[in-house]
């Protein structure tokens, strides 16, 4: 099954995104590393891209 480019892009985008929140969470809950607000601010930002790359219209 080929995927085409135009939908590679939001699904890396996607899984980059899922991968930054989750690295979080694990330091965070696992390792007993809390953020600071540059973390939260980060991530927030990481995931705000992710929502922009998969849901603005292409034209």
């Amino acid at each position: 099954m080929l995927i085409t480019k135009s939908c590679q892009e939001p699904v890396y985008a996607g899984k980059g995104g899922v991968f930054i929140a989750m690295a979080m969470l694990w330091g965070w809950k696992v390792d007993g590393v809390a953020p600071d607000r540059y973390d939260m601010l980060g991530a927030f930002l990481a995931l705000l891209s992710v929502l922009i790359i998969m849901y603005v219209p292409r034209t």
